[in-house]
Protein backbone atom coordinates (compact mmCIF):
# COMPACT_ATOMS: atom_id res chain seq x y z
CA UNK A 1 0.00 0.00 0.00
CA UNK A 2 1.82 3.39 -1.25
CA UNK A 3 2.06 5.99 2.08
CA UNK A 4 -0.07 9.17 1.91
CA UNK A 5 2.18 11.01 0.77
CA UNK A 6 2.78 9.37 -2.40
CA UNK A 7 -0.65 9.34 -2.73
CA UNK A 8 -1.03 13.10 -2.41
CA UNK A 9 1.48 13.55 -4.82
CA UNK A 10 0.19 11.48 -7.99
CA UNK A 11 -3.28 13.24 -6.78
CA UNK A 12 -1.28 16.12 -7.06
CA UNK A 13 0.20 15.22 -10.32
CA UNK A 14 -3.27 14.25 -11.73
CA UNK A 15 -4.58 17.50 -11.22
CA UNK A 16 -2.09 19.35 -12.59
CA UNK A 17 -2.05 17.06 -15.65
CA UNK A 18 -5.47 18.59 -16.57
CA UNK A 19 -4.06 22.40 -17.09
CA UNK A 20 -5.23 22.38 -21.31
CA UNK A 21 -6.99 25.71 -22.91
CA UNK A 22 -9.32 22.94 -24.20
CA UNK A 23 -10.56 22.87 -20.65
CA UNK A 24 -10.85 26.21 -19.38
CA UNK A 25 -7.09 27.14 -18.77
CA UNK A 26 -4.70 29.89 -20.18
CA UNK A 27 -2.32 27.44 -20.60
CA UNK A 28 -1.94 23.78 -21.74
CA UNK A 29 0.71 22.47 -19.96
CA UNK A 30 3.13 19.90 -22.09
CA UNK A 31 5.01 18.23 -18.90
CA UNK A 32 3.84 17.19 -15.68
CA UNK A 33 6.99 15.33 -13.56
CA UNK A 34 7.81 14.71 -10.67
CA UNK A 35 11.13 14.50 -11.45
CA UNK A 36 12.58 17.77 -11.55
CA UNK A 37 15.21 19.43 -14.89
CA UNK A 38 16.42 22.79 -14.66
CA UNK A 39 14.63 24.78 -17.70
CA UNK A 40 17.88 24.37 -19.69
CA UNK A 41 17.06 20.52 -19.96
CA UNK A 42 13.50 21.41 -20.14
CA UNK A 43 12.20 19.71 -23.68
CA UNK A 44 8.87 21.63 -23.79
CA UNK A 45 7.01 24.69 -22.20
CA UNK A 46 4.86 25.22 -19.96
CA UNK A 47 6.54 22.66 -17.65
CA UNK A 48 5.53 21.59 -13.97
CA UNK A 49 7.79 19.54 -11.81
CA UNK A 50 6.09 18.50 -8.42
CA UNK A 51 8.79 18.89 -5.61
CA UNK A 52 8.89 16.66 -2.24
CA UNK A 53 8.16 19.16 0.47
CA UNK A 54 8.87 18.78 4.68
CA UNK A 55 6.33 17.09 6.38
CA UNK A 56 5.39 18.00 10.23
CA UNK A 57 2.87 16.32 12.26
CA UNK A 58 0.51 18.41 13.84
CA UNK A 59 -1.95 16.46 16.28
CA UNK A 60 -1.71 13.01 17.44
CA UNK A 61 -5.03 11.28 19.22
CA UNK A 62 -3.67 8.87 20.99
CA UNK A 63 -6.65 7.08 21.96
CA UNK A 64 -8.18 6.65 18.20
CA UNK A 65 -4.53 6.31 16.95
CA UNK A 66 -5.15 9.40 14.38
CA UNK A 67 -2.93 11.73 13.76
CA UNK A 68 -2.39 15.10 11.55
CA UNK A 69 0.12 16.06 9.33
CA UNK A 70 1.17 18.97 6.87
CA UNK A 71 2.98 18.49 3.93
CA UNK A 72 4.40 20.83 2.12
CA UNK A 73 5.72 19.77 -1.83
CA UNK A 74 5.86 22.37 -3.93
CA UNK A 75 5.62 22.76 -7.88
CA UNK A 76 8.22 24.66 -9.91
CA UNK A 77 6.73 25.74 -13.12
CA UNK A 78 8.40 27.64 -16.41
CA UNK A 79 7.26 28.82 -19.27
CA UNK A 80 8.65 30.48 -22.17
CA UNK A 81 7.86 33.30 -24.98
CA UNK A 82 9.64 34.53 -28.00
CA UNK A 83 11.53 38.14 -27.94
CA UNK A 84 9.98 39.95 -24.96
CA UNK A 85 10.52 43.65 -26.22
CA UNK A 86 9.70 46.74 -25.52
CA UNK A 87 6.88 47.22 -22.82
CA UNK A 88 4.48 45.05 -23.12
CA UNK A 89 5.58 42.82 -20.66
CA UNK A 90 4.75 39.49 -22.73
CA UNK A 91 6.93 36.97 -20.40
CA UNK A 92 5.53 38.81 -17.00
CA UNK A 93 1.72 37.90 -18.41
CA UNK A 94 2.89 34.50 -19.47
CA UNK A 95 4.30 33.54 -16.18
CA UNK A 96 1.40 35.01 -14.38
CA UNK A 97 -1.20 32.83 -16.86
CA UNK A 98 0.89 29.82 -15.41
CA UNK A 99 0.45 30.69 -12.04
CA UNK A 100 -3.47 31.53 -12.35
CA UNK A 101 -3.62 28.07 -14.09
CA UNK A 102 -1.64 26.15 -11.59
CA UNK A 103 -3.65 27.86 -8.27
CA UNK A 104 -7.06 27.17 -10.65
CA UNK A 105 -5.92 23.52 -10.45
CA UNK A 106 -4.67 23.12 -6.92
CA UNK A 107 -7.75 25.10 -5.39
CA UNK A 108 -10.82 23.46 -7.47
CA UNK A 109 -10.51 20.17 -5.30
CA UNK A 110 -8.23 21.14 -1.86
CA UNK A 111 -9.13 17.78 -1.01
CA UNK A 112 -7.21 16.07 -4.20
CA UNK A 113 -9.70 13.40 -3.96
CA UNK A 114 -9.00 11.71 -1.12
CA UNK A 115 -11.11 11.15 2.01
CA UNK A 116 -8.36 11.63 4.26
CA UNK A 117 -6.84 14.93 3.05
CA UNK A 118 -8.22 17.54 4.99
CA UNK A 119 -7.12 20.52 3.12
CA UNK A 120 -4.36 22.10 0.14
CA UNK A 121 -3.58 25.51 0.52
CA UNK A 122 -1.42 27.83 -1.28
CA UNK A 123 1.79 29.11 1.03
CA UNK A 124 3.87 31.06 -0.93
CA UNK A 125 4.56 31.86 -4.81
CA UNK A 126 7.49 33.49 -6.14
CA UNK A 127 7.71 34.56 -9.15
CA UNK A 128 11.08 34.87 -11.37
CA UNK A 129 12.32 35.82 -14.95
CA UNK A 130 15.12 34.74 -16.97
CA UNK A 131 15.12 37.92 -19.63
CA UNK A 132 17.85 36.67 -21.46
CA UNK A 133 16.31 33.30 -22.34
CA UNK A 134 13.04 34.65 -22.01
CA UNK A 135 11.91 32.22 -19.51
CA UNK A 136 9.78 32.78 -16.44
CA UNK A 137 9.98 30.62 -13.37
CA UNK A 138 7.14 30.09 -10.77
CA UNK A 139 7.63 28.12 -7.41
CA UNK A 140 4.43 27.71 -5.37
CA UNK A 141 4.71 25.77 -1.83
CA UNK A 142 1.93 24.11 -1.04
CA UNK A 143 0.48 23.70 3.21
CA UNK A 144 -1.17 19.99 2.58
CA UNK A 145 -3.02 18.65 5.65
CA UNK A 146 -4.24 15.31 5.79
CA UNK A 147 -5.07 12.50 8.62
CA UNK A 148 -3.24 9.43 8.96
CA UNK A 149 -3.78 5.88 11.12
CA UNK A 150 -0.28 4.79 13.07
CA UNK A 151 -0.94 1.42 11.01
CA UNK A 152 -1.04 3.72 8.03
CA UNK A 153 1.02 6.62 7.30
Amino acid sequence: MPSKREVILEALKEALEKISATDGYNNTVQIVSRRFQHYSETPEFPALYIITGPSELKDIDGQRHINRMEFTPGIVGYVKVGEDVGAAGILSQALESLIADIMKAVVQDRHLGQNFVHYTVVESIDPYTDWDNNIGICEIILRIAYKFLDTEP
